[in-house]
């Protein structure tokens, strides 16, 4: 139906400690966007929240731009099968996970917290953005966040993304019926 594989790109994928996702997680979030006076530029300015944003080096969007050789720490995936509720934010559509799934990365445990959807890609490769960017954001126990993004380009169907699209609430504020789904197949 949606046409679209998943295909992962680790390169530079993990970003630790995004501060509209922290502040998002909080629950209070003043307007932002992509473009304009609310967008990436002006993020750090739009709340004392995203201080971070004008002052962070891992902070999103990013275009990753060159390729060099490095020796990346293990990442264990570990993510269940279960009941997932999809939501509508205003800004992208999200899907709530509840407690079971984690990633290891150095050592470290995080949780999976919720996945959300970019269309196109939030993040470009040589000023190139994908068709679409799914990210799976974690918490360690310490509270320091993890978020994979995996770029997704057109391909054959996808049936975990077309369940998603299914339930997808058109409505801001708005949450699915529960579905029953494993995020390991994005």
């Amino acid at each position: 139906m949606c046409g679209f594989a998943s295909v992962m790109v680790l390169s530079a994928a993990f970003f630790i400690s995004t501060p509209l996702v922290m502040a998002a997680e909080k629950g209070a979030t003043p307007h932002w966007s992509y473009k304009g006076e609310d967008g990436p530029k002006h993020w750090g300015k739009l709340s004392e929240k995203f201080q971070g944003c004008d002052k962070g080096l891992q902070q999103s969007p990013i275009n990753l731009t060159a390729a060099i050789p490095a020796r990346l720490q293990l990442i264990t995936i570990r993510y269940k099968t279960s009941t997932y509720q999809v939501v509508n934010n205003g800004h992208t559509i999200q899907v709530n996970v509840p407690p079971g799934s984690s990633i290891t990365l150095g050592g470290v445990s995080y949780r999976l917290l919720q996945f959300h959807f970019h269309h196109p890609s939030e993040h470009l490769v040589d000023g190139k953005a994908s068709p679409m960017e799914v990210h799976f954001v974690h918490a360690s126990a310490a509270g320091a966040l993890a978020v994979l993004g995996v770029f997704i380009n057109r391909g054959g169907e996808n049936e975990t993304i077309d369940q998603i699209w299914n339930l997808m609430p058109s409505t801001p504020g708005k949450r699915s019926s529960s579905i029953m789904i494993s995020p390991q197949d994005l």
